[in-house]
């Protein structure tokens, strides 16, 4: 009886498995955003910060503004150029001193974007003859407590 109810088992189980294995995935297209926005608190002078990305359906970057404290800083369209499929932007506060307690002067928004690209590292520690390492172009924008911006690429 024993052998029996496991050869039924057995052969339920193969039939249950290629009934599921039948059910087809219907085809999906993934949807482009449109807008994200990142929002953070910074220190004096700065305080909310609000980051707005705004792609077109192809995933190009078309408009990026930074809010500081109600004042809408429009990141100049030229730079824009060639910056499609941003990822999530880092924020962070630059000081002149690291042990220093004053307020900072400015702060960066910046951010990687593109399709990333394999590179050739000068090191061969643990890779033999050649390392690669995949990286994506990145994007920085400076933003001082007068609110004057500077936009780099790297």
């Amino acid at each position: 009886m024993n052998k029996i109810s496991f050869s039924v088992l057995c052969v339920f189980i193969v039939m249950s498995t290629k009934a599921i294995a039948d059910i087809s995935i219907p085809p999906f297209k993934a949807i482009a955003w449109e807008e994200k926005t990142y929002k953070t608190t910074l220190p004096k002078p700065f305080g909310k910060v609000v980051v707005n990305l705004h792609a077109n359906k192809n995933r190009g970057l078309e408009m990026m503004t930074v809010e500081i404290q109600g004042l809408i800083i429009k990141v100049d369209a030229a730079h824009l150029v060639g910056v499609d499929d941003p990822g999530e932007p880092e924020i962070t506060m630059v000081t002149s001193d690291h042990y220093s307690q004053s307020e900072s002067k400015q702060f960066k928004v910046s951010f990687e974007y593109g399709v990333p690209q394999r590179q050739l590292l000068d090191t061969e520690d643990e890779c033999g003859d050649r390392c690669y390492e995949w990286v994506r172009k990145s994007m920085v924008i400076t933003i001082d407590q007068n609110y004057f911006v500077i936009v780099n690429k790297y």
